[in-house]
This record gives structure tokens, sequence and C-alpha cells, in this order.
């Protein structure tokens, strides 16, 4: 019983060393800037595939003979890429727990201090406010990384697109094309 009692107290002290020190770790993230700029590329991505979306919607919706709820169900079919895009990237907590593997498994609990410390510090905010200005360049990579991401779930989006059509059958006779046309960035699948 005393076996049983010092292992479930052990166990309960080790969960409260890895709360605090992923409590650590997630304060030293955002002094350090890294929460944001993950906050920052997942806008980014969302923007750019809305963007692209949209301009898709512009192009075939005047060539329907559309009730408003085909409408409706096109423009859930954009908000579905959105979500289909953006869920295949990291989450938050994905990137904690790889940030913590990757970065913070190479400190001890004293070093993280002293890595919040400098964080902290003029000198910390300056390397801070410094590297969000690069970040643009480095997003821009980390987009044309996405890209080989980006194209099955923009073809899941034209099938649905396609679909949609073809369910309500509102297709104007005069129509050269029954699908919609890619955007600049994307091929036609």
């Amino acid at each position: 019983m005393r076996k049983i009692l010092a292992l479930s107290l052990c166990l309960m002290a080790t969960g409260a060393l890895a709360d605090a020190r992923s409590d650590k770790l997630t304060a030293l993230m955002d002094a350090e800037g890294v929460s944001q700029a993950f906050d920052s590329a997942r806008t980014m991505v969302r923007e750019q595939t809305r963007a692209d979306a949209e301009q898709i919607l512009r192009s075939v919706v005047p060539r329907l003979d559309a009730t408003p709820e085909t409408i409706q169900k096109l423009t859930d079919a954009v908000t579905a890429l959105l979500d289909e895009v953006t869920s295949a990237g990291m989450t938050r907590e994905d990137m904690v727990a790889t940030w913590n593997e990757v970065y913070a498994a190479q400190f001890t609990d004293a070093e993280l201090d002293q890595l919040l410390a400098f964080y902290r510090s003029p000198l910390g905010q300056k390397t801070v406010r410094i590297s969000r200005e690069a970040m643009p360049k480095v997003m821009e990579h980390a987009q044309s990384k996405l890209q080989p991401a980006l194209k099955p779930a923009t073809e899941h989006y034209f099938a649905k697109v396609r679909q949609i059509i073809t369910d309500c059958n509102c297709l104007k006779k005069e129509s050269p094309e029954t699908t919609p046309a890619a955007p600049a960035s994307q091929e036609k699948p």
C-alpha cells in the first residue's frame, strides 16, 4: 500500500513539474514571439486560401442560374475549404509539444528561467522585434512549402463545387465551361 501511495505521489509531482515546465515554455514562446509568428502564419494561409476561393466563386456564379440556396452551398464549400486547409496544419498544441520536444528539451528549468529573463529584457524585446521584421520572408518560404498540401485540398474543393453545380442543375445553357476556373496561383484540376 505504501508503494502505491508513494508511486501515486511521485506521478502527481511529475505531472505538476511537467505542467510548470509547459507553462514556462508557453511563456517563453510568447516572449520570443514564436506564438505570434505561428498565429500570423495560420492567418496568412487562411486569408490567401479565402481570396483564391472567392475569386473562383466570382467566376462561377455568373455562369449559373442558381437559387440562393445553391449559392449558399457554394459559399459553405469555401468555408469547408478554409477549414480543411487550416486543419491540415499544425495546431497550437502541436506547436507547443513540438517546440518542447525540439527546443526546450535542450534546456534545464534554470536555463529556461534565464531565457525568459532575457526575452523579457529590453535587448530580448529588440531581438524579438527584429525577428518579427524578418518573418515575412520566412513566411513566404513557408507558404511555398505549403503548396503541396494546398493542392489536394483545392482539388477537393473543385470536386465539391462541381457536385453542387451538378446537383442544382443550374448551369446556364450558354456557358462554355462546366467547371470553375482555377485561380492564377493554382493549376486547374
